[in-house]
């Protein structure tokens, strides 16, 4: 049986989306951030929404992180800018 998410879903998928292909569309033109950084500049609200998309930019290989934290887009996220990915 399939799952059924309704309007809801979709719509924080969405907006999933857009902030994943914002960040991704940053780090490209101003290089590398600092994750704190990146936290700050794209949740001013303060809604923790960019937790789970910065988290899934990383899982999926889309962007890297080194030990002190430093942020940068892959090779696998500028394909996806593209849309080859």
């Amino acid at each position: 049986m399939a799952q059924s998410y309704g309007p809801s879903y979709a719509k924080t998928r969405a907006n999933e989306r857009l902030f994943e292909r914002q960040v991704l569309e940053h780090l490209k033109q101003h290089g590398p951030q600092l994750w704190n950084i990146l936290y700050a500049l794209f949740d001013v609200s303060r809604s923790l929404a960019i937790i789970p998309v910065l988290r899934n930019l990383k899982v999926g290989g889309y962007i890297s992180i080194d030990a002190k934290s430093l942020t940068s887009i892959t090779e696998f996220g500028l394909q996806r800018l593209r849309g080859t990915s």
